[in-house]
């Protein structure tokens, strides 16, 4: 009987631990061209914010960035050939400043550490990736270096996390963003469970000892 509590307890604290640490990945490869993306993947919903160039939906799609858009640069996918874009006609491949388009990045059930590609498509580009709370306080920052064309730079936040927003950190940056992951908050009932399961496990090893 206590061998099976032991395995029950030992599997359930590694079943909690092994969820905790799966980082989920949101990469628009894993949809066509074009394609709606907002609400495709499960625990986050993405938007395009803020006025935008061309009054975008807020719709977040999955681009190929190798397109010609009218004088913008052309650039690649930092994983497969797929970027996150807006709907806006003249530049769906790149995001900007607060006053212009940025992409955000909303979590279900929180998010304890978060990380995005950001791509440069000139020569001038500056990334960052700002992260709040649940009530709009920010908890932490990164901020890429400068970006040429095709460059790539990966920034992550950490904290309690209920969205996060990416841009450049000035109109002149136009930069691509690409392969969000994130880490979700674990659900209370895993935590104590996986809690349950370390006491118990620890509370067995003291009666050998004795």
């Amino acid at each position: 009987m206590k061998k099976l509590i032991l395995v029950c307890a030992i599997t359930s604290f590694f079943a909690c631990s092994a969820n905790a640490a799966m980082s989920v990945i949101v990469d628009p490869d894993a949809y066509a061209d074009g394609t709606d993306i907002s609400n495709a993947f499960a625990g986050v919903t993405l938007s395009a914010v803020g006025p935008g160039w061309d009054s975008p939906t807020g719709a977040v799609f999955a681009v190929d960035p190798t397109v010609p858009y009218l004088a913008e640069p052309t650039f690649n996918a930092s994983t497969g050939s797929l970027v996150f874009g807006s709907d806006d006609g003249s530049f769906p491949t790149v995001f900007m400043d607060s006053g212009t388009l940025q992409l955000r990045a909303d979590f279900a059930g929180g998010a304890t550490d978060v990380q995005l590609d950001f791509i440069g498509n000139n020569g001038s580009d500056f990334g960052q990736l700002l992260a709040y709370d649940a009530g709009g306080t920010l908890v932490d920052s990164a901020y890429t270096g400068q970006l040429t064309l095709n460059s790539v730079e990966t920034l992550t936040v950490s904290g309690d996390i209920a969205y996060v927003v990416g841009g450049g950190i000035d109109s002149v940056s136009s930069l691509g963003m690409d392969n969000l992951q994130f880490n979700p908050i674990p659900a209370p009932g895993a935590i104590l469970l996986g809690s349950i399961g370390l006491g118990v496990v620890s509370w067995l090893r003291r009666r050998r000892t004795l």
